[in-house]
């Protein structure tokens, strides 16, 4: 009836060390779990184990999201009325005078993958992480109308109104006069 000592191996595990690794992981909340167990000096198992079981942690993802700056609303207020506008001209096809793009930016430095990045609390922050709208990138655009594409154009530069007209705009529309295309 009498409770026996335990054989086999002694718990790593012990309060100074549950303590150790909260007060790193207090320190910096987006702490790996192998960095943290580089730091301690331990397995990468045991802070996981501490921040789970004792500790009551869990890992949640951050959402990146491009920072709002105060004229952003009114912006796209403005744009969405002049498309509504856009769309009621009348005796047009609107398809086959509407220019379809896009753009994708590949970042070259400092990009939050949001696979690896966590936050170890008890209850889900969700937190953000705010990065700068214009970082180092290249960008690539592509244009599509009813029956044709154009591109994949590739620039360093900011894509700008002048930079669109001479890259883009005027080099298709000289294209499609050669072509024969009666849609210039």
């Amino acid at each position: 009836m009498c409770d026996a000592t335990r054989s086999g191996r002694p718990s790593i595990l012990t309060e100074k060390k549950v303590m150790d690794i909260s007060d790193r992981m207090l320190q910096r909340l987006k702490k790996s779990i192998r960095k943290l167990s580089q730091r301690v000096g331990v397995s990468y198992g045991i802070p996981h184990t501490a921040l789970k079981k004792r500790l009551c942690l869990h890992p949640y993802k951050i959402t990146a999201v491009h920072e709002l700056k105060p004229g952003d609303s009114a912006k796209r207020v403005a744009y969405c009325k002049w498309f509504l506008d856009f769309l009621d001209r009348d005796g047009e096809d609107i398809l086959d005078i509407t220019f379809f793009t896009d753009e994708a930016y590949f970042h070259l430095s400092e990009y939050i993958n949001s696979q690896n990045s966590h936050v170890w609390c008890v209850h889900n922050p969700h937190g953000f992480h705010e990065s700068p709208q214009h970082d180092e990138k290249i960008g690539v655009w592509v244009g599509m109308l009813r029956r044709c594409i154009v591109g994949p154009i590739l620039f360093l530069e900011t894509l700008n109104s002048q930079w669109y007209c001479d890259n883009i705009v005027y080099p298709f529309i000289a294209q499609l006069k050669e072509d024969g295309t009666d849609k210039a």
